[in-house]
């Protein structure tokens, strides 16, 4: 039998590791997720998100303006609602970071006309497990996750398109 000896300093390194690991890891299909609240970009309002108030499918797309693969999302977003309408479907854009009077202005000039919500703070991104934008987050009116997409990619449109299919 072979045995191996590690520092207790190495040893400790891993298993703190192995920690960082699993808490800085993806959420899991299923999974459900805590409830939260964030703020409207027109008019302030606080929407709160928790089972008990969703009976619908809902599409989170996390994004910035500083972040040019984010935006591509935020607009390809505006492709799949288009190509998927669904009364079971709602649709938000959360803008990660960015200045209110900038949000504004952006989504004015690119047209957005799906609802933007503000995570100023950058709070409710953690709660998915994520520190950075984009990432697409999809779940059911159990707010059990059906769908987490930390990239954007040529697929992007038509996974999500299948997926929000799948789950009717």
């Amino acid at each position: 039998m072979i045995t191996f000896n590690y520092p207790f300093s190495l040893k400790i390194f891993i298993i703190i590791l192995f920690f960082f690991v699993k808490v800085n890891g993806e959420i899991n299909i299923g999974q459900k997720i805590k409830p939260f609240s964030v703020k409207m970009l027109k008019g302030g309002k606080t929407i709160y998100f928790r089972e008990a108030d969703t009976n619908k499918t809902i599409v989170f797309v996390f994004f910035s303006f500083s972040n040019f693969d984010s935006q591509k999302m935020a607009l390809s977003l505006h492709q799949v609602r288009d190509s998927h309408l669904d009364k079971n479907i709602s649709y938000f854009l959360i803008n990660v970071g960015d200045k209110e009077n900038k949000i504004n202005q952006l989504a004015e000039q690119y047209i957005y006309s799906i609802p933007i919500l503000l995570d100023s703070y950058k709070l409710v991104l953690p709660i998915f497990k994520c520190n950075e934008v984009p990432l697409t987050v999809v779940f059911n009116d159990k707010m059990e996750v059906i769908y987490y997409n930390k990239n954007y990619n040529e697929n992007y449109v038509m996974d999500l398109i299948t997926q929000l299919r799948l789950n009717k």
